[in-house]
């Protein structure tokens, strides 16, 4: 393989040698006969090479003019050692190239310097060449060459148009440098603008450094690749500093290349292109100005495409119109511009789009960033740490679109009315303003942030986030005439607006056609130093404005905390006015003045469409959510339901909503005719008030200047009156004429108008005319002279002693002289006041009746003590002790009480209060425990007679094993006063009877139809178990809540007792002790109500169950009697009879001694009627029982026809279950045993 190798390139230069000419060129001026000697080898053979060679180091070309190449084959001029060619500095001394192939060959020029050219003459140029044909596509190489020192042009080209598009570059400049360089021309002689790609030139690796022009193009391309400028000054006789192209069609592409340190000093820009295609790619241009100020003038179509670039510290980029510019994947920035164009763009009537691109560190001191005659699209942009001393992106006439954009650190500090953002205005073709997923964050401008103007806008806001602006004026001011806003699902939140004059973030003003639609947006944290926290609205004509899922929080104004709505105030229906506003909220915002959320101020809008609204701690000096500055908030209150108000507060007036003043009140009752003494003070008093009726406070006094004056309407009688103290203005919400007083000649009837005096609003009064009836003096005061004139009434004066200002005493006239003589008239005490200085209070006496409820009280005692001791001596009656001889007890103990409390009288003092009150609700609740307990120990273990025909009799029978003995046992313990050991065995058993069923129906192989017999029985025991826990807990439960509730009572009343007596006047104006536990008492009334409803309800469920003791019939009935005549009517008598304490007490005392005398005879008469009878021992008396069997004679299981020892056997089982179920403490073995609840669930009672 290597020898193959070999071979193949000893065959190449074998053949290169064979076909190809060599000259070498061995002496300094070996030039002056080339061209002659090139020209003849050329002749002889044009398809072989000629490889001229330049053997010396420096080269001299003497300016003969004579250096004519005439090229008709390849030729190479190379140089092993980098040879020089001195131009000599003549224009002569050019080397001129003709070239005549007209086949794909090259003349190239390796590793050559070219020196000293000097010509002014543009036209003139170091190296010429011109091709001689039409299908010339021959090449020019330059590789490796440098041309230094070149004062003019170093290349002129000039050719025809190719007929055929070329693949290939017509001249390469390969890794040359340029120093000193003037330029390059290419010229074309023939024209043809349909051709595109008929001639260009390739700079690939080339340093251009210290030059004043790189070239023109007046036809074909040119290709800049990876290549280096640096220090392009410029030259006064050319049209631009670097390069011209101005054929159509003609292109130019610049790849991978830098642009440094370059300054045209002259009124140029960089480049001229007209027509022409530029293309920009991952070049960079780094301290690149012109004086001109910009770098390209592209015009007439020209098309640019920049991508992957970097701009740094630039004049502006483009300057021209009419083109289609493209920048993507780039980058501007530390660029400073004082000029008066736009700092990066300034082509007019063009189409611009640029994508991901950033635009940092950026200042401009005169003008925006681009032309404002174009169209743009900016898509996937960051502008950051900006500062603009005018707008900075302005639009006129055209559309531009935002999309992914990012303003971050944006600064605009011009004048007031050229420091916006973004200024976008339309014409009446309707241009449109779209933004989408923008970003703008801690941006500062001296103006309105966005501003939109002009004839037809379309404004399209989608996902967009205002953050941290501060501004002096608006966020998005709207002055379209015409204007179609959409705001969607977007976040303005912690802005600011800092301009007292300019109202509102949003601000939508002097339009004649609005419609905005806002969406899903959040205004959060702005404040607005004007008015409109959010938005600010100002409609004239057309308007319709739908505001939808957006939430207003935490926004701040003047008026409107979140929105200020104006339109016209005059009613006309013709005006096209829609607002509506639903599913949004409005959060915490504020108002300094009015309207906490929404200030609204026409008559022309119409508010059936807001709903489902949701305001929440929204505050304002008035109106802390809405403020009507109008008439028309009839709608609004239709639709209040579908408007939710929480914890909205205002200064003045209307938490929630209000308006401005709208009618002043007399506050003062007054009759149709007012009947006043002459010179006597009548106060007035007015309220001002809104629409709402709610009173304007006015703490701030903004409605100060709204006055009341009553004025004489007569004026036949003028000289005969005189008012005085007849104005006032209002203060928190009141007019107070605290010293009218009318002085007359003689009693007479007038007409007095009360006027408004006020600014601006239009207040109505409830009464504007006052009929005064002036009367002749009172007996008891003496009739004056004022201005020797006007009669006036005076009151009588007593000594200072007299406590007149205490309301304890009044003056009485005396009778002695007409003269008011202090130590004449009378000092008199008033009712309720006794003592010479009326210093002591006529008390009540409160022991009247005192005796006949003395003895009253105790025959109800000694009754009750009666009945105690029956029961006592006949304990062994089982109609006793079955029933319970501690309950008996206990609620006869309750019932004393309560009559003891009868004797104690509320309004004696404190002790005799707090008595009445103990022993009166202590006694209710004992008698009520007791009451309760039976009742509910019936309705747990006691049966349903509907539910009889589900209980298997069955387990009512007695245990067939049973022994005689134990039986006899058992009766024996019955007989006792408590549950004995004996029956704790008993159960014991019965217990493990029933753990020994339930074993029994886990065994395999049962019956199924006993396994389920079984089963029904045994959940019916269970249940019954679980209700017998129950009883007992709630017997334990009663006793700790009765000694819970006595010692909360001794606290409440220790606790008052150290308040100081105070004392009320009752109707007969004596005083009365006020008890401070009167409060206490109420409460406590309606307790005992609410639980004797329960008690009744409870009652009634149990009125048809057997196995349960009579007693819980007669317990219903008393119930009954007990809410009627007991805390009701206590209620009753509290609420109607507590100014007369007399009254009071003989009606309670009454009342409840009924009460609880019927209860005590409903609840004993049974247990002493029987006892008497000798049936005491029989619980057919006192006990509903079931009968096994069916009785025929009344078809009934219940009579107590033919009961059977078995029968009377289940009786005594259950009596002595209830019993079991209420023994909390039993007597066994000499000591007092408490039962607990676990105790209780291991001998549960089984029947």
């Amino acid at each position: 393989m290597d020898l193959y190798i070999l071979f193949i390139i000893v065959l190449i230069h074998l053949f290169h040698n064979v076909f190809s000419i060599d000259i070498i060129l061995d002496n300094s001026y070996s030039f002056i006969n080339l061209p002659e000697k090139v020209y003849s080898l050329s002749q002889l053979s044009s398809n072989d090479a000629i490889r001229i060679k330049l053997e010396l180091d420096y080269y001299i070309i003497l300016p003969s003019g004579q250096n004519n190449f005439n090229i008709m084959g390849d030729v190479i001029f190379y140089s092993e050692k980098g040879a020089i060619i001195d131009l000599l500095r003549s224009f002569k001394s050019k080397l001129t190239f003709y070239i005549k192939s007209h086949i794909a060959q090259k003349l190239v020029f390796r590793n050559i310097t070219f020196i000293n050219y000097y010509e002014e003459n543009p036209k003139l140029s170091a190296l010429y060449f011109e091709f001689l044909g039409e299908d010339n596509e021959y090449q020019v190489e330059f590789d490796n060459c440098s041309f230094l020192d070149i004062y003019g042009s170093v290349i002129t080209i000039s050719h025809y148009i190719s007929k055929k598009e070329l693949s290939n570059p017509t001249f390469i400049f390969n890794n040359c440098k340029f120093k000193i360089f003037d330029s390059y021309q290419s010229s074309k002689k023939i024209e043809n603008e349909s051709k595109v790609d008929y001639f260009f030139i390739q700079f690939d690796n080339c340093i251009f450094n210290n030059i004043t022009y790189f070239g023109r193009n007046s036809s074909g391309n040119v290709i800049i690749n990876n290549c280096y400028f640096r220090n392009v000054f410029g030259q006064q006789e050319n049209e631009c500093g670097l390069y011209i192209s101005y054929a159509y069609n003609n292109t130019i592409k610049i790849f991978d290349s830098i642009f440094e340190d370059i300054d045209i000093r002259m009124s140029k820009s960089l480049f001229i292109l007209s027509s022409s295609l530029i293309e920009i790619s991952n070049v960079v241009f780094k301290n690149c100005h012109s004086y001109l100020g910009y770098l390209f003038n592209l015009s007439e179509n020209t098309q640019c495409l920049i991508n992957n670039s970097e701009f740094n510290d630039i004049s502006t980029l483009i300057d021209g119109s009419n083109n289609n510019i493209i920048i993507k994947n780039s980058h501007f920035h530390n660029i400073t511009n004082k000029y008066s164009i736009p700092i990066i763009l300034n082509s007019k009537f063009s189409k611009i789009e640029i994508s991901h691109t950033i635009f940092e560190n950026i200042r401009s001191y005169n003008n925006g960033f681009f032309n404002d005659e174009s169209e743009y699209t900016l898509s996937n942009d960051i502008f950051k740490n900006i500062t603009t001393s005018s707008n900075m992106i302005s639009i006129i006439y055209h559309s531009i679109t935002f999309n992914n954009c990012i303003f971050s650190n944006i600064l605009c500090n011009g004048e007031v009315e050229s420091s916006s953002l973004i200024v976008f205005q339309s014409s009446i073709y309707e241009n449109t303003m779209e933004m989408k997923n923008i970003t703008f964050s801690e941006c500062k401008s001296n103006s309105d942030f966005i501003v939109t103007k002009g004839d037809a806008s379309i404004l399209k806001i989608s996902n967009i986030e205002i953050n941290n602006v501060f501004s002096y004026g608006q966020l998005l001011y709207i002055l379209s005439s015409n204007i179609k806003a959409f705001i969607n699902n977007s976040t303005i939140q912690n802005n600011l607006n800092i301009s007292k004059y300019k109202d509102g973030l949003i601000n939508i003003s002097n339009n004649n056609d609005v419609s905005l639609n806002i969406n899903n947006t959040i205004f959060k944290n702005n404040i607005v130093l004007g008015s409109g926290g959010s938005l600010y609205i100002k409609f004239s004509n057309k308007f319709h404005m739908e505001i939808s899922s957006t939430i207003f929080e935490d926004n701040y104004a003047l008026n409107g905390g979140a929105l200020y709505i104006s339109g016209p105030l005059n009613d006309n229906n013709n005006k096209q006015i829609d607002i509506e506003i639903f599913n949004s909220q409005f959060l915490s915002n504020k108002a300094l003045y009015y309207g906490g959320a929404i200030y609204l101020n026409s008559n022309n809008y119409d508010l059936s469409k807001i709903k489902n609204l949701n305001f929440m701690k929204n505050s304002a000096y008035a109106g802390g959510s809405i403020f009507f500055n109008s008439n028309n908030f009839t709608l609004f209150e239709m639709k209040k339901n579908e408007v939710k108000f929480i914890n909205n507060t205002s200064e003045s007036h209307g938490n929630n909503i209000a308006t401005k003043p709208y009618m002043v009140h007399l506050i003062t009752s007054i009759s149709e005719e007012i009947s006043i003494k002459s010179g006597i003070i009548y106060p007035l008093l007015f309220e001002l008030d809104d629409q709402f009726d709610q009173i304007i406070v006015d703490e701030s006094k903004y409605y100060s200047n709204i006055n009341i004056h009553i004025i004489n309407i007569n004026n036949d009688i003028d000289d005969d009156i005189m008012i005085k103290g007849n104005s006032c203005i209002f203060h928190k919400g009141q007019c107070s004429l605290n010293d009218f007083r009318i002085y007359t000649k003689y009693p007479l009837n007038l007409e007095l108008k009360i006027t408004i005096e006020n600014e601006g609003s239009n207040i109505i009064l409830d009464k504007e005319i006052l009929y005064v009836n002036i009367e002749d003096c009172d007996k008891n005061q003496f009739r004056m002279t004022k201005n020797k004139k006007y009669f006036y009434c005076e009151n009588p004066i007593c000594k200072s002693n007299c406590p007149l200002n205490d309301g304890r005493a009044i003056c009485l006239k005396s009778n002695l002289t007409d003269l008011n003589d202090i130590n004449l008239n009378d000092c008199k005490c008033i009712p309720g006041w006794i003592g010479s200085l009326c210093e002591k209070m006529d008390i009540e006496d409160t022991n009247n009746y005192k005796y006949l409820i003395t003895f009253s009280v105790c025959i109800s005692i000694i009754f009750t003590i009666f009945i105690a001791l029956f029961i006592i001596i006949f304990n062994k009656e089982r109609i006793v002790k079955d029933t319970g001889l501690i309950k008996h007890i206990l609620l006869l103990i309750g019932c004393v009480l309560y009559f003891i409390s009868l004797k104690f009288n509320i309004f004696s003092n404190y002790n005799s209060c707090a008595l009445n009150i103990i022993f009166k609700h202590n006694g209710f609740f004992l008698v009520y425990i007791i009451f309760f307990l039976c009742v509910s120990s019936g309705f747990k273990i006691g049966m349903n007679n509907n539910n009889l025909e589900r209980l298997n009799l069955n387990v009512f029978q007695p245990d067939e094993n049973t022994s005689t003995n134990e039986k006899t046992d058992l009766d024996k313990t019955n007989n006792s006063e408590y549950i004995s050991e004996t029956i704790m065995m008993n159960i014991e058993k019965e217990l493990n009877k029933l753990e020994a069923a339930c074993n029994e129906t886990d065994l395999p192989n049962r019956s199924s139809k006993n396994y389920l017999k079984k089963n029904d029985e045994l959940i019916e025991i269970k249940a019954l178990n679980k209700n017998i826990l129950y009883v007992h807990e709630l017997h334990v439960k009663m006793l700790f809540i009765y000694i819970i509730f006595t010692i909360i009572f001794s606290v409440i009343i220790l606790y008052k007792s150290k308040q100081e007596d105070k004392y009320f006047q009752e109707y007969s104006y004596k005083w009365v002790y006020q008890c401070p536990l009167i409060p206490f008492d109420i409460l406590l009334n309606l307790i005992e109500i609410i639980l004797l409803l329960y008690l009744i309800i409870l009652v009634l469920k149990i009125w048809n169950y057997v196995f349960v003791f009579k007693c819980t019939k007669y317990i219903t009935y008393s119930s009954v009697v007990w809410i009627t005549l007991g805390p009701f009517l206590n209620l009753i008598s509290i609420i109607l009879l507590y100014k007369k304490n007399k009254e009071y007490y003989l009606f309670n005392f009454l009342t409840n001694e009924i009460c609880y005398m019927v209860i005590l005879v409903l609840y004993s008469w049974n247990k002493i009627y029987y006892i008497i009878r000798k049936k005491g021992n029989d619980p057919n008396n006192y006990f509903y029982s079931l009968k096994i069997n069916k009785c025929c004679i009344h078809n009934s299981y219940t009579c107590d026809c033919n009961k059977t020892d078995c029968e009377k056997e289940i009786i005594d089982k259950y009596i002595n279950l209830y019993k079991y179920c209420s023994n909390i403490i039993i007597y066994s073995n000499g000591k007092l045993r408490f039962i607990k609840k676990q105790s209780k669930n291991q001998l549960i009672f089984t029947i």
